[in-house]
């Protein structure tokens, strides 16, 4: 019985730990949120191709039809936004990819875990969700985020070995391969 009740208390203190590491990732990305600046670089054309998307009410025609599962994931949220504002809409690109680059550290954890201790998995979590790169990249709303996170939880998923997560790592890198080309290879 006491046994029980210290793995209990374990698997809680890890989680409370892993929950502040989320929050301080995330605590850290919105605290260099550009507030008010437009997207220039490559989130330009995923907002452009989301925008579009939400305006025709289906995929738009003349574009190109490689990586844009980020778009297509934007417009999901940009249907039940106000579209008359476009900095509010890039607002709400970078946001969803500051939470996904910062819930990334989850999936790792998981990994980290199945090769070192607790405490280390944590360790390499919190690097993870501090790491400059990827707070640049989220920042910018590209779909390196969305990638990433995908790819961090198919692998997690395929190294727990269960027939149904081993269906579902499939599944993501699936999608990371809609998101980026670069997921087939």
């Amino acid at each position: 019985m006491k046994n029980i009740q210290l793995v209990i208390k374990s698997k809680r203190q890890t989680i409370f730990y892993l929950g502040i590491v989320v929050i301080l990732g995330l605590g850290l990305r919105f605290y260099y949120f550009p507030h008010d600046i437009p997207i220039v670089t490559d989130g330009f054309f995923s907002f452009v191709y989301a925008l579009k998307t939400v305006f025709d009410g289906n995929l738009p025609i003349g574009y190109t039809v490689t990586n844009t599962g980020w778009s297509n994931f934007l417009s999901l949220f940009f249907v039940f936004a106000d579209t008359s504002n476009p900095l509010h809409l890039m607002d709400i690109q970078r946001t969803l990819s500051i939470v996904l680059s910062a819930l990334t550290a989850i999936p790792a954890f998981f990994i980290f875990r199945r090769f070192v201790d607790t405490r280390w998995a944590l360790f390499g979590s919190f690097l993870l969700a501090i790491e400059p790169r990827l707070l640049l990249i989220s920042i910018e709303g590209i779909n390196y985020s969305l990638y990433f996170f995908l790819f961090i939880l198919t692998t997690a998923l395929f190294l727990k070995k269960t027939d149904a997560s081993l269906f579902l790592s499939f599944v993501c890198i699936a999608c990371a391969t809609l998101i980026r080309y670069e997921g087939l290879l």
